[in-house]
């Protein structure tokens, strides 16, 4: 009778022991998954967290294009919710010949944008166009120049390459927004630079 309680004892011990172990074991490795899951949970939100920093960096840097009467003419890489000011600095600020009353500095500027920094007593509305001398005058065949922004459909059908449906296209862009230079006529739908050189 001693002998089997020894053994039922031991059996039972062992079973305990096995069971302890057992749980044990079980109790290590889901704590070891857990921390695996954790890792990686952690890894992807750092992911996350950098790709979210970089698409945010991204958004926020913009390129602008400054010319006309700043030190260093040129395109720029500014941040999102900069200034006109902010720009003229990067570009090394104004020379002694700009026209400060015709510059807002307070204007927020967006991805793509052109500034154009006007010369005193240069016209708001020739800038950026090309300077017609009298050798240029003389080779239009004394062709007279007309202003894209006011003639009407007769004067600019007028012009070289420019029909009735081209010179409707013209006023209907320009309604929408002047033309700020002689160039700009080529953003309109139909005309591509050889209609633009005759």
């Amino acid at each position: 009778m001693i002998k089997n309680k020894k053994e039922i004892i031991l059996i039972t011990s062992m079973f305990l022991g096995l069971t302890i172990l057992g749980f044990g074991y079980k109790y290590l490795s889901s704590n070891k998954q857990n921390k695996i899951v954790e890792n990686i949970n952690s890894e992807n939100k750092q992911q996350k967290e950098d790709d979210s920093l970089e698409n945010n960096k991204q958004s926020s840097e913009i390129y602008i294009h400054i010319d006309g009467e700043v030190k260093n003419p040129g395109v720029y890489k500014m941040k999102n919710g900069d200034r006109v000011n902010d720009v003229i600095q990067a570009a090394g600020g104004l020379t002694d010949n700009a026209d400060k009353s015709k510059i807002n500095l307070a204007i927020k500027i967006k991805d793509e944008m052109k500034i154009h920094i006007y010369k005193i007593g240069e016209d708001k509305n020739n800038s950026n166009s090309k300077s017609l001398d009298e050798n240029a005058n003389s080779n239009l065949n004394n062709t007279k120049l007309i202003n894209i922004n006011t003639a009407s459909k007769d004067e600019l059908c007028k012009l070289n390459g420019i029909g009735e449906n081209k010179a409707k296209l013209i006023i209907q862009y320009r309604e929408k927004k002047k033309f700020t230079k002689i160039e700009d006529i080529t953003k309109v739908s139909g005309i591509g630079k050889k209609t633009f050189e005759k």
